[in-house]
């Protein structure tokens, strides 16, 4: 893991590698993709993510 930026709701990681199958269930990761922070396809992905209902 290379930075986290902690909000009230969610956490934005940054990882240097993949994450393992095990990480991804544990943490309930989502892939944004690959780029920069402000990339628009980045900034798109994570507004779509954010509609999505994790609870159930």
């Amino acid at each position: 893991m290379r930075s986290i930026q902690m909000k009230q709701e969610h956490s934005i990681v940054e990882l240097a590698e993949e994450a393992t199958p095990k990480e991804i269930d544990n943490y309930k990761l989502v892939y944004l993709g690959r780029g920069w922070w402000n990339d628009k396809h980045i900034q798109d992905n994570y507004k779509a993510q954010r509609k999505v209902d994790y609870s159930g």
